[in-house]
């Protein structure tokens, strides 16, 4: 797992606080997903200094039930950063990368 202050991440979890949905996007095959027909959504979750707490609320965006919502490998923390993970270094390595780089789009374009 990495975790980064990566800026566009944090104005995405400050313009999204809902989470930052994600369509129609070459790049989102990277994390399991199809190029297109298909909404992705990166959480957004609070920030909380005590990471009990912030455990917790990942628990409740990740957690079985919530199968609604397409899991990614990624998952911003409001005002401050992003998590992203996977099976090894280099598959958490090239989801933080997809992540941002959708991230950047996002905000550059909305």
């Amino acid at each position: 797992m990495f975790h980064v202050h990566a800026f566009d991440a944090v104005v995405a979890g400050y313009r999204w606080p809902g989470g930052v949905e994600i369509r129609d996007m070459e790049m989102l095959k990277g994390i399991g997903h199809l190029a297109h027909d298909e909404t992705v959504t990166i959480p957004v979750i609070r920030n909380h200094q005590d990471m009990t707490v912030e455990a917790a609320w990942f628990d409740e965006v990740y957690r079985p039930a919530a199968a609604e919502a397409p899991e990614v490998p990624a998952l911003i923390v409001a005002s401050h950063g992003i998590y992203a993970w996977g099976a090894d270094v280099a598959a958490a390595r090239r989801h933080l990368e997809i992540a941002e780089w959708l991230l950047r789009f996002a905000v550059a374009t909305r």
